[in-house]
């Protein structure tokens, strides 16, 4: 049996990974930066210490397997950050994936690994690392993208001293499962006074830039009638949009107007263009596509009532992913046996786990996000729900790996 992970040691390892990247209260950890792979240079020497076998691949990819195991169940996260970030987001699920791997007893067939995905975060592609480990994203293809401000990924990578086009993969003959400890994220456990969520499905997400094109004119000398205007026909779509979704999206689903813009942008002159940014996250498929329908019919309506012209451009459409039945039950057996209320939760944030989930039974589960907040220097979650995620994360891995020849039929 596997001795008692130490939530004093795991939290002790957060806080001193907390320090890379530092910038007053925030972390600045943006994959392929210097203070990315400081991080991922000082959660490698923790598994060595640990007595983990490591690997880092051309592209950041950190993996420590248990020797001698023929079998491994995965646990991780990323450690990447956005500008600004917190503490637990992403290193939470890896340095507690290292905190199992040192407890559990060596010498079975089936051991822990714990992964280190590079780029979850998206500075040149949301879940980037765990896209190359599973296939969807070809090396030469990786090299080839850019981030906002036009850096290519192969000169950063550069920057930082990586190179070379060798990729860790999965291997479902070697890897029977996947597991991943997060914050929530947002602020349902905490307001329900609930200590543990298990994810059943992640959300899909439907996005659109929607861009309308009128005709600049005086604001002044021109008749509304007779107006071309970009920024009434966004703004018609915008309200069109929200009141649909709220009439037809299923339950759970959530939307977002995330920005706009006209030009060109003066008070006295009709606006040219406009364009305005749409987000739809659900987990039902049809919801999904329903949307992936309706925008450029409510868009097409509003150019038509603003004599206007537009164009909608998908802009990264992902399907919604759902976790692994059997062993998302093993978790919630887990967590109950230890005295918690688990709560079943579908995750509107994307995690490394969604891309996981199609090859290899996967399940996933939070903790409570104080204030729901996250991806800013205040997110926190207290050291009760550290522990409680830990015990559940160790409970249900000591179990899969209880259950070795079983475990190829997992799914």
């Amino acid at each position: 049996m596997p001795s008692n992970p130490s939530a004093e040691r795991l939290i002790a390892d957060l806080r001193t990974l907390a320090t890379i990247g530092r910038k007053g209260q925030g972390l600045y950890r943006r994959a392929f930066s210097e203070q990315d792979l400081e991080a991922r240079l000082w959660v490698k020497a923790r598994m060595e210490e640990a007595g983990l076998e490591t690997s880092l691949d051309s592209f950041g990819n950190l993996i420590g397997y248990t020797p001698g195991c023929e079998r491994y169940v995965l646990i991780g996260s990323h450690t990447d950050t956005v500008p600004n970030g917190g503490w637990l987001d992403g290193a939470l699920g890896v340095m507690a994936g290292l905190e199992v791997a040192r407890v559990m007893p060596p010498g079975r067939e089936t051991g822990v690994a714990v992964i280190s995905f590079s780029d979850e975060e998206g500075r040149f592609c949301p879940l980037l690392g765990s896209q190359l480990f599973c296939g969807h994203l070809s090396p030469q293809s990786a090299l080839g993208l850019v981030d906002e401000s036009g850096t290519a990924l192969a000169d950063a990578r550069a920057q930082i001293g990586l190179s070379g086009d060798t990729v860790l993969r999965l291997d479902p003959s070697r890897h029977v499962a996947y597991l991943e400890l997060h914050i929530e994220q947002g602020p349902i456990l905490e307001h329900e006074g609930l200590e543990i969520g298990i994810v059943s499905d992640i959300v899909g997400i439907a996005r659109a830039r929607v861009r309308f094109r009128g005709q600049a004119d005086h604001a002044g000398t021109t008749p509304m009638a007779l107006r071309r205007d970009a920024a009434r026909g966004a703004y018609l779509f915008a309200e069109e949009f929200h009141r649909f979704c709220s009439e037809a999206a299923e339950s759970g689903s959530v939307w977002n107007l995330g920005g706009i813009r006209a030009e060109p942008g003066a008070f006295n002159v009709v606006a040219e263009r406009a364009e305005i940014l749409v987000e739809f996250r659900s987990s039902s498929s049809d919801s999904i596509r329903l949307m992936q329908r309706q925008i450029p019919i409510l868009a097409q309506a509003a150019a038509q009532a603003t004599r206007a012209d537009v164009e909608i451009l998908p802009a990264g459409d992902v399907a919604p992913v759902a976790m692994s039945a059997r062993v998302t039950e093993v978790m919630a057996r887990a967590a109950t046996a230890l005295g918690f209320r688990p709560k079943p939760m579908v995750s509107g944030a994307g995690h490394d786990a969604m891309t996981m989930a199609p090859h290899v039974s996967t399940a996933m589960l939070f903790i409570p996000s104080l204030g729901g907040r996250s991806h800013t220097p205040e997110e926190h979650s207290t050291d009760e729900a550290l522990t409680a995620g830990l015990a559940v994360l160790s409970a249900t891995a000591a179990e899969l790996l209880a259950q070795e020849i079983q475990l190829e039929a997992v799914r």
